[in-house]
């Protein structure tokens, strides 16, 4: 009985420590952007065999969509009548869509 309390006294007391080690670490890291900017090939088809000569993230694809074709909708989430415009490449990471109205 008395083995059982001193393995229970050190696992809760090395479970003690470690939270605490790991709240100090982490409040003294400095704070980073997790936001990552990838720069995608784009395509005009699904396949992606039809490149549009861009390669750029997706915000600054988006924007210069936007400033090309200013009466038609540009997004990265599918909205009313909107299809998939143009496809994103980047190896080893997910491929963006960019969603529009414009056909």
């Amino acid at each position: 009985m008395k083995r059982k309390a001193i393995l229970f006294a050190i696992a809760f007391a090395c479970a003690v420590m470690s939270g605490h080690l790991f709240a100090s670490k982490a409040s003294s890291a400095p704070a980073t952007n997790n936001k990552v900017m990838l720069n995608y090939t784009w395509y005009m088809d699904e396949d992606m065999t039809i490149a549009n000569g861009a390669y750029s993230d997706v915000s600054t694809e988006l924007n210069r969509l936007r400033f090309l074709y200013p009466a038609n909708i540009f997004t990265t989430s599918p909205q009313g009548n909107t299809h998939g415009y143009e496809w994103g490449y980047y190896p080893s990471a997910p491929v963006p869509i960019i969603f529009s109205d414009k056909n």
